[in-house]
């Protein structure tokens, strides 16, 4: 993670759950995390996105809200749930509720598609 952002949601341009936004005079690439796992969006006028860099890509997720950092340790998900593309693993957090830990690597690939 880069950074964080809150933005305007009108700065944001999608075709199908994919879109951009200029970041400081750059073109950041931009996935929406509810249209990827088919949820509603919540519909606010100002979003929040997560700055991510794999390697040499750099790409911006748009969630609903941020939380906060915490080291976790994660364990995969059960094979009864199959694979989710997107979602890493699982873990448990300090205050007891379990957290999905997002797969950077795959959602930059499924932008990428």
């Amino acid at each position: 993670v880069q950074e964080c952002l809150e933005v305007d949601f009108s700065e944001l341009k999608f075709n199908d759950g994919k879109g951009n936004m200029n970041l400081r005079g750059k073109v950041l690439p931009v996935v929406e995390l509810a249209h990827h796992f088919e949820l509603d969006r919540d519909n606010r006028d100002l979003v929040r996105v997560v700055v991510v860099r794999y390697g040499d890509h750099v790409m911006g997720i748009v969630v609903d809200e941020i939380i906060g950092q915490e080291q976790a340790v994660f364990k995969p998900l059960s094979n009864n749930l199959g694979k989710v593309d997107g979602i890493l693993g699982a873990t448990v957090m300090a205050d007891g509720r379990m957290s999905l830990i997002l797969d950077i690597i795959a959602l930059t690939h499924s932008f990428m598609r």
